[in-house]
């Protein structure tokens, strides 16, 4: 019984110390958000009233009709990429 209870003794040793040194690698923690208890301040809204003629010229621009910035810089694009698709 004797000879059973050293070897006992010296087996348990061994594998502890192969599994110290496996584990040298740092743990990683993951950080769970926790969800806040306070709910977010309400943001203003401000209520813009349209008239007859904002809405007249808000149809001019959709249209791209005012300053004609927007029609000019489409008809840019468009005329370049006619250009590179007649070259090939």
């Amino acid at each position: 019984m004797e000879k059973d209870n050293s070897s006992n003794t010296e087996t348990p040793i061994k594998p502890e110390v192969i599994a110290i040194s496996k584990s040298n690698s740092p743990t990683k923690t993951k950080v769970i958000a926790k969800p806040t208890s306070k709910s977010p301040p309400p943001t203003k809204t401000k209520v813009i009233k349209r008239t007859e003629s904002d809405s007249h010229r808000e149809e001019q621009r959709a249209e791209g009709l005012v300053n004609g910035i927007k029609n000019q810089r489409y008809q840019g694009s468009r005329r370049k990429h006619r250009e590179t698709s007649t070259e090939k």
